[in-house]
């Protein structure tokens, strides 16, 4: 009887312990207030508008990064094209994802917001100030319409740019699929 009072209170003992140190190991490798920063695998376009080059490296910035994401900055720039837009849009996607584990969803307003930090981890890929978002929280292409965002699955997310006639589905339109062609995981 004594012997397993001894064995009992032994193994009760090993069980406290193994279960501190797991608590103790866990809370030295959780996510810290620290900026984190993590490099993406490379991403290539299915029905890609850009050249051949390869595709850039994405980083993540974490909510605690001291200054805001540069990433979506060359978004709608003057001296851009709707190519080079296309390509900052997949880079944005590809870093929510990177995050979060897959596309943001719903219609463009909702997009944008989760893209500008209303998620889980408050990552924010997309500024919330972008010059590209209007009043309306939309995300607009360089004529000024609002980008279609079409999520295919978890992580594709078809876009697509009304063009210069700014009307949807019309031969102009300019479509990105980032994303279509990665592996899944």
């Amino acid at each position: 009887m004594h012997r397993r009072i001894l064995v009992s209170t032994t193994v009760l003992g090993l069980g406290v312990v193994v279960t501190l140190w797991t608590i103790h190991t866990w809370t030295r490798t959780a996510p810290t207030e620290t900026p984190l920063e993590r490099t993406a695998p490379p991403i290539r376009s299915a029905t890609s508008t850009g050249s051949d080059s390869p595709p850039p490296q994405v980083r993540v910035h974490e909510r605690d990064d001291p200054g805001r994401s540069p990433l979506a900055d060359p978004l709608g720039a003057t001296d851009g094209t709707i190519a080079g837009d296309m390509r900052v849009l997949e880079d944005v996607l590809s870093n929510y994802r990177l995050a979060l584990g897959a596309n943001p969803w719903g219609a463009n307003a909702e997009i944008v917001a989760q893209l500008s930090g209303s998620n889980r981890r408050a990552h924010a890929p997309l500024p919330a100030d972008h010059h590209a978002i209007d009043s309306e929280g939309r995300l607009l292409d360089r004529w000024g319409t609002p980008f279609f965002f079409h999520a295919l699955d978890a992580r594709t997310m078809e876009v697509r740019s009304a063009g210069p006639d700014r009307e949807l589905y019309t031969p102009d339109d300019v479509v990105h699929t980032p994303g279509a062609d990665r592996r899944p995981d």
